[in-house]
């Protein structure tokens, strides 16, 4: 920890101003509000919600954004404790103040959610979604299937898949839009091709969007309280 961030973090004591950290679970975005209680050494101890806390853990980490001055910190857990809602964070360092903002619903589907990319002509690929927003989602595919002269960045291509809805009692959608190709990789065992996109859904196929993220959510939240619950007992 450099002069400054610890000049930072001592005036937060003193102030007693509010952080928010940035974590995510499953996708979904997890950003609670905190405040500083004491520094011992180049160690910061927190009083954050254990829902924060418990994807600290998860995520190995966590952004921290501070108001004033603005500025984004990130750090490692050292020591927590779910019982207290603290977590003893160290190794901080600075980081641009647009990482770790994931303000966007983002979810991982809780099925696997296939679809069909029409990348040429004559190419409908099968694909699984694994993580999806209004704005864009991350997909994969079998790596036999890469072409690479159709996974050019910047490349737009129609993708359709069948989205569930809440109700049992109501059917879902296959709904169809353009995505734009960002960023495109192969996993480390080189069997797969992962893909992120940005999403252009029409009017219609948003508005079930909207609805599927917001189901989704609440799964999510209901999942992770009883996970912390969980660790409480």
């Amino acid at each position: 920890m450099d002069d400054a961030i610890y000049d930072l973090l001592q005036n937060l004591i003193k102030t007693n101003e509010p952080v928010r950290f940035y974590n995510t679970y499953r996708g979904m975005p997890v950003n609670f509000s905190g405040n500083i209680l004491k520094m011992i050494g180049k160690r910061a101890l927190f009083k954050v919600s254990n829902l924060q806390i418990y994807n600290i853990i998860l995520n190995k980490g966590t952004y921290i954004k501070i108001s004033r001055p603005e500025t984004m910190l990130y750090a490692q857990a050292a020591d927590y404790s779910m019982r207290d809602e603290t977590v003893d964070l160290w190794g901080f360092d600075r980081r641009a103040n647009n990482i770790g903002l994931r303000n966007e619903i983002r979810v991982e589907p809780q099925k696997k959610m296939g679809a069909f990319l029409n990348a040429s002509e004559n190419a409908n690929l099968p694909i699984s979604i694994y993580d999806l927003s209004v704005r864009g989602m991350r997909f994969r595919f079998d790596i036999a299937l890469f072409d690479p002269k159709l996974f050019v960045i910047g490349r737009r291509m129609p993708v359709l898949f069948y989205i569930p809805t809440a109700s049992a009692a109501s059917k879902g959608m296959m709904i169809n839009y353009d995505i734009e190709l960002r960023n495109v990789m192969t996993d480390r065992s080189r069997k797969n091709i992962y893909v992120g996109a940005l999403s252009y859904p029409d009017k219609n196929a948003e508005n079930y969007l909207v609805r599927y993220l917001a189901y989704r959510q609440k799964e999510l939240l209901v999942e992770l309280k009883a996970l912390c619950n969980a660790n409480l007992l």
